[in-house]
């Protein structure tokens, strides 16, 4: 494992510094649990599930990558591809009224929506925004700034793949933002799009972190390995709730599952705030905070720090 790098890299123009990271946060109490009521509504994941059933004929094996802000659904339908490493989806994306939008007949790991329409994908491990190739070796797990202008995203040989950042409004290369030689995956923007929350194996546990939107300022928030003791498993930490791409960030809170229950931290700080046992899912509902329970069931968290 090697220590953050000050460095100017070549091919992918970017700057970033760092230091040694330290032990991370000093052990925290358990929080209590957060109060849980029922949705008195339906939830947009629940919508765009039967909205892909009806277009597609019911259940099947699909992908729900991402619900857009006007309701439209990016969604993939499993292939099988004996010898792949990951699973691929042939691409589909629906209106807000139902209607098929056309996309590229191509085989995807990953795929979200853009602001202004188009689709960024992963294929055979490359990014493509539009039909512009971006990136190789680039992991499931992108992200949208708030405003529009960025896609984060992980590239890079496992297991010591780097977060970059590239602009949805130019034709610019990709910059680093981390330099760690370890693994950095699941990028994902504050609100306000002046942070962005990742998970980092640096330390040795894969672990929950906070950068500037530019990479600088990393710190540390949890100092438990999530899903398990072992770095590699940094790769496959806090899997997204259906429909979403990274756990929700609210105001200063991250909410996330860590593979057996749903856990809030405060970004300043790191302390952890509430948990739901049992919990399996968390997204963002109309500016709350929905749980997805082991039952099955959904429910609202109320106190939720903001």
């Amino acid at each position: 494992m090697r220590a953050p790098l000050l460095c100017s890299l070549v091919l992918v123009v970017a700057s970033c510094e760092g230091s040694p990271p330290g032990p991370g946060p000093a052990p925290l109490k358990e929080p209590p649990a957060a109060r849980l009521s029922a949705l008195d509504s339906e939830t947009p994941v629940a919508r765009a599930r039967r909205g892909i059933e009806q277009v597609e004929g019911g259940a099947g094996d699909w992908k729900l990558f991402s619900v857009g802000a006007d309701s439209s659904v990016l969604y993939g339908r499993l292939v099988p591809a004996p010898g792949h490493a990951a699973p691929e989806y042939r691409l589909g994306h629906l209106a807000s009224n139902g209607a098929r939008l056309s996309l590229p007949d191509a085989l995807v790991t990953d795929a979200i929506a853009l602001p202004n329409g188009g689709v960024a994908r992963v294929s055979s491990g490359r990014l493509l925004i539009a039909d512009r190739a971006v990136a190789s070796d680039v992991l499931p797990g992108l992200a949208v700034s708030p405003d529009g202008r960025w896609l984060a995203f992980a590239s890079g040989p496992e297991p010591e793949s780097e977060l970059f950042r590239v602009s949805l409004q130019g034709a610019g290369a990709p910059v680093a933002l981390t330099a760690d030689g370890a693994a950095a995956t699941l990028p994902h923007f504050s609100p306000d799009g002046a942070s962005i929350g990742y998970v980092s194996n640096v330390t040795g546990l894969p672990s929950l972190w906070i950068m500037n939107a530019d990479g600088s300022g990393k710190r540390q928030l949890t100092n438990a390995g999530l899903l398990g003791d072992r770095a590699e498993d940094a790769l496959r930490a806090l899997p997204a709730a259906e429909g979403t791409h990274a756990p929700v960030w609210r105001a200063s809170t991250i909410s996330y599952f860590d593979g057996a229950r749903v856990r809030a931290v405060a970004s300043d700080t790191g302390a952890s705030l509430w948990q739901v046992d049992g919990g399996r899912a968390v997204w963002g509902l109309a500016g709350q905070l929905v749980v997805e329970l082991s039952d099955g069931s959904v429910a609202r968290v109320e106190g939720a720090a903001p």
